[in-house]
């Protein structure tokens, strides 16, 4: 699991993700080249070329449904990897 939230990871349930939080979660995903582009299907990650599954992205970064939920509407709202597009949505999907 990564690393990206301060305090204490030895927790018995999710701890609530602060709005503060998000771009420094983003950050850390564009970080590990983690991309995600709106498309009319709904949000596509990927890393490099490669797909990933909404599912994987919670195992790896330890969200939960709900958690990912709130991050899926923080990135349809304030669309944080259009800066590394350019604004243009994934042309390969």
């Amino acid at each position: 699991m990564k690393t990206w939230r301060s305090g204490s990871q030895r927790v018995l349930g999710n701890r609530p993700i602060k709005e503060s939080e998000w771009p420094r979660l983003i950050a850390s995903m564009i970080e590990d080249d983690l991309h995600c582009s709106l498309t009319a299907e709904g949000l596509h990650w990927t890393c490099g070329s490669y797909t990933i599954q909404a599912k994987v992205i919670r195992e790896v970064w330890g969200l939960s449904k709900h958690q990912y939920d709130r991050l899926r509407n923080y990135i349809y709202v304030a669309d944080p990897f259009a800066e590394q597009t350019g604004g243009e949505e994934n042309p390969q999907v």
